[in-house]
């Protein structure tokens, strides 16, 4: 699967993917890629929805805090703190924990860390209004 949206030379790593022995399974839990950009200081957790229909997505359970957020950040914080080999571990682990924090709370969190559906492969283009006003965007 490409992510068109995250170019290596516009400053976008993957820290989390859809291949390789650290990937994500397609049709297995948590974020379809989690992707950094130090340029910008933006991590971005990506849900990717390839619907063969037009219109808006209204569920993206990886990413949705009325969902499985809360889990899925979790799981990311434990899989980073254990890993060595990731560039920029240290900041990427501040902004999921500041993410995570910010979720207990009931607060949005920090604007670096955004919930992002993607539509690569799919026909969608855009996420509902409920999806939005949970801070879902669609990239």
């Amino acid at each position: 699967m490409g992510f068109q949206h995250y170019s290596q030379k516009d400053g976008w790593e993957f820290i989390q993917g859809p291949s390789g022995s650290q990937g994500h399974f397609v049709t297995g839990s948590s974020f379809d890629g989690m992707a950094y950009n130090k340029k910008l200081d933006l991590l971005d957790l990506i849900d990717n929805k390839s619907l063969n229909r037009a219109g808006n997505v209204s569920s993206a359970t990886a990413i949705d805090p009325a969902k499985n957020l809360a889990q899925n950040l979790d799981a990311e914080i434990a899989r980073l703190t254990g890993m060595s080999d990731v560039p920029n571990r240290i900041r990427i682990l501040e902004l999921l924990r500041a993410k995570r924090a910010a979720l207990a709370t009931g607060a949005p969190g920090p604007s670096q860390v955004r919930l992002v559906v993607t539509h690569e492969g799919g026909q969608t283009t855009g996420v509902s209004a409920p999806l939005q006003s949970r801070g879902v965007q669609s990239r």
